[in-house]
């Protein structure tokens, strides 16, 4: 049992010791683009957040998506009951018109989706289940209610339904800026544009690797406008590994996308957006675009293919802070609410439990893993077949002697000499019956039994004789005895038991 308690306690105190010295090793710098608001490392968005939401009038990270904002920002109560009266309670349609509908309705989809199929598109931008389901109408909101949203993302994943609310939100007089290296097959199918990618891509993931390999910086050249000079921003080319492929119909929707040429009730294509003008801000050093702004309503959208800049390393590295701040202060940052949208990328499909909590931070992650190694060494060494402990038997003590001296204090203490005196003589009686088979209790005459034991102890029966029988005549008759009479006869007993050994 005590060894166990040891083993446990060694064990105790090297998790502590390995969780402690985790946590306060050097970290090393992960280049892994994470773009969350608690991150510190190089591609976290830590002080990003912090140094951006000193600089603007109102800055918030919030886990939402556009969907999400756009339907906190509209009337919802009657759209359901709008779409069932525009389709089942509509006189001016016959039953057969409407029958006619849905079913060119079905097979425009399903032509749509198998066209976007062969692009090796992930996405459907026109999935028969978000496509009919349409939004509410936006309204144009006033100067105090409108806000400018912020994404950054990697790789920006959106849904149908999400790029429908990006087009709200623009009608409604809001401003978007989409800042990613790869955009989603839907969005890049509703605005007429792509994305490609230079050879540098895939050190992306090796970023300080690379970076040390070749050092020579890249240029972004922005030109000038009513509020800024033309500036050239020396930057890394692994920080815009990409950028937008663009052409003369790009953001230009033709009336036919918007207005189905076969559709019997001239319903508009909600998922193509009406585009009233649009710029190049930014190029490249071979002239490609990487950032571009376009006028949809009352609103505007910015496409923007340096996410890294918009991270804690690209915040802190050369002049990119006031690239960063132009690229805010064309969406109106000095009078509008910024608010940064964390739903959207790769991160967004992680699972929300404990342990990816501990999987985040290292400390925490080599903890787990001790742990369960821990628990798996106390299986593997317990599992094994365990022979019982066979106890130690310790052998009965003596306590003869202890209850003797017990026995003798207490008529000691009590004054009771005579009773001490037949005490020691019953013990010496019943030694020398079990030693020498002599019974002095058997009532023969005290003759008889003093000549046996003279034989016994090998004394002459007439030197043993005297002190025998005043023996015997203190123990049956009733005269008292004192102190000097009880050691005398107490002296005399171990003295024949010695004889006797």
């Amino acid at each position: 049992m005590k060894g166990s308690k040891l083993y446990f306690l060694i064990l105790g105190v090297f998790t502590v010791l390995a969780f402690v010295f985790q946590y306060y090793s050097p970290k090393p710098f992960r280049w892994t683009p994470t773009f969350y608001h608690n991150d510190r490392q190089p591609f976290g968005c830590y002080v990003f957040d912090e140094v951006v939401g000193t600089s603007v009038v109102a800055y918030e990270v919030q886990n939402r998506s556009l969907y999400e904002i756009y339907m906190a920002s509209v009337d919802t109560s009657g759209l359901w009951q709008e779409q069932s009266d525009s389709l089942m309670e509509d006189e001016t349609f016959s039953a057969e018109e409407t029958e006619e509908y849905f079913e060119e309705e079905v097979l425009y989809n399903k032509l749509d989706t198998s066209a976007l199929k062969e692009e090796n598109n992930s996405f459907s931008a026109l999935s028969a289940e978000n496509d009919n389901f349409d939004l509410p109408e936006p309204e144009l909101l006033p100067e105090a209610e409108r806000r400018a949203i912020l994404v950054v993302e990697e790789r920006l994943l959106m849904q149908p339904i999400d790029v429908k609310a990006l087009y709200g939100l623009l009608r409604q007089g809001n401003k978007v800026m989409l800042c990613a290296s790869w955009f989603s097959g839907v969005l890049c199918d509703s605005l007429r544009f792509s994305t490609e990618y230079d050879a540098v891509f895939g050190l992306i993931r090796y970023f300080e690797r690379s970076v040390k390999q070749t050092r020579q910086r890249d240029s972004l050249y922005w030109g000038a406008d009513t509020l800024h000079a033309e500036a050239i921003y020396g930057v890394y080319p692994q920080t815009h590994s990409s950028y937008l492929n663009t052409g003369d119909d790009t953001l230009i929707i033709k009336e036919q996308e918007l207005w189905p040429e076969h559709d019997t009730l001239a319903r508009p294509r909600s998922d193509k957006m009406r585009c009233d003008s649009s710029r190049v801000l930014v190029c490249d050093g071979k002239g490609r675009p990487v950032a571009i702004q376009a006028h949809i309503g009352e609103g505007e959208l910015f496409l923007v293919t340096t996410p890294l800049l918009f991270t804690n390393y690209g915040m802190l590295d050369g002049s990119n802070a006031s690239y960063i701040f132009r690229l805010l202060s064309c969406m109106g940052t000095e009078t509008l609410p910024l608010i940064r949208l964390e739903s959207y990328g790769e991160g967004a499909q992680e699972s929300g439990s404990l342990f990816r909590f501990f999987l985040k931070h290292p400390p925490l992650r080599w903890a787990l893993y001790t742990t369960m190694l821990t628990l798996l060494l106390f299986m593997f060494f317990t599992a094994r077949r365990r022979q019982r402990v066979i106890p130690v038997v310790q052998p009965p003590a003596n306590e003869m002697l202890r209850f003797v001296q017990l026995i003798g204090h207490l008529y000691y203490q009590r004054k009771d000499y005579k009773e001490m005196i037949k005490k020691k003589y019953l013990y010496f009686c019943t030694e020398v019956k079990r030693l020498h088979g002599l019974d002095l209790q058997s009532g023969e005459p005290a003759e008889t039994l003093n000549a046996r034991l003279a034989r016994k102890t090998g004394l002459p029966a007439e030197e043993l004789w005297p002190a025998f029988r005043e023996l015997n005549e203190l123990l049956h008759n009733d005269t008292p005895a004192d102190e000097a009479a009880m050691i005398r006869h107490i002296d005399r007993i171990n003295e024949w038991k010695s004889k006797l050994n």
